[in-house]
């Protein structure tokens, strides 16, 4: 039994297919039913049920995958470190989405700087374009970002809650307000943001759930950077809703950062990939939660 042999099975039990398993590993069907049925033999059971309706692993098979799922991942992640270690000292690249509250990002690259000083720590400020693709594409290990995230590819530590946001023009009838309130803001138009802002983040900043997932009206060309964001709101004389943090950043004359109330706040958690096992981003995200609960506790 080889590494390839736990890889086709694996293929073609996610597959349900041995036609698309063999164009996903780039083999022959045959040589691929070769392989199971070389590995079936080994085990002495029988792991795939073929029938009309595909290929279905059997009871045995489903036993067997959900373990060696986990073989194959610990052996990929053991290929990760070893051209880790050979590359040299222990790094970590961290994403951040800014501005967050308190910069909280500053006191937790401080004591993890601290705490870790063999591990070299890169950052990188990621965009609203860029949301959480580089930390599910691998580029970056750990994120301090803000919900919502996708909890099938990726595990959090919740940090800093704040309310929502609402980036209001001069002259606008809620600029002179201390806040807005859901039913302030529920009819208004917004600035057209652009596909290129990932879907998931566009609704829930845009209150589709408040809406029973219809569109607001939009107004102006798409934007994708809080620049243009702010200068549609003062070009079309549009609120938009948005991070609170954003009162702290410079923004254009007259422009006013009200707190946003009547729904669910925006949550500041460290996020780390599910499939990664690793310690130093697991203990970047511990680290980072009981530094938070120190700032809240004060």
């Amino acid at each position: 039994m080889e590494i390839r042999h736990l890889r086709y099975f694996v293929a073609v039990a996610e597959q349900g297919s041995f036609t698309r398993a063999a164009l996903a590993l780039h083999v022959s069907q045959p040589t691929l039913s070769q392989q199971i049925r070389d590995l079936e033999r080994e085990l002495g059971v029988t792991l795939l049920s073929r029938g009309p309706g595909g290929v279905r692993p059997s009871r045995a098979g489903e036993v067997y995958y959900e373990r060696i799922r986990l073989v194959l991942a610990a052996v990929d992640d053991a290929a990760r470190a070893a051209r880790r270690a050979a590359d040299g000292p222990a790094r970590l690249s961290v994403g951040i989405g800014v501005p967050l509250p308190r910069d909280v990002h500053l006191p937790v690259l401080s004591a993890f700087a601290a705490a870790h000083p063999e591990v070299r720590v890169a950052w990188r400020e990621l965009t609203i374009t860029d949301f959480d693709t580089p930390l599910t594409s691998g580029e970056v290990d750990v994120a301090l970002i803000r919900m919502p995230l996708d909890p099938e590819r990726l595990v959090w530590e919740p940090l800093l809650a704040e309310p929502r946001g609402l980036a209001v023009p001069p002259g606008h009838r809620l600029h002179g307000r201390d806040g807005a309130t859901l039913a302030d803001v529920i009819e208004e138009p917004l600035p057209h943001v652009a596909p290129a802002v990932p879907d998931g983040m566009r609704r829930w900043w845009q209150m589709y759930a408040q809406r029973n997932g219809e569109a607001p009206e939009f107004v102006g060309e798409p934007v994708s950077s809080p620049y243009e964001i702010f200068t549609s709101v003062v070009l079309h004389h549009v609120v938009c809703p948005g991070p609170f943090a954003f009162r702290t950043t410079p923004l254009p004359a007259g422009v006013r950062i009200l707190p946003l109330t009547g729904l669910p706040g925006a949550l500041v958690v460290a996020a780390r990939r599910r499939e990664d096992h690793r310690e130093l981003p697991a203990a970047f995200c511990a680290l980072a939660a009981e530094l938070a609960r120190g700032l809240t506790a004060h």
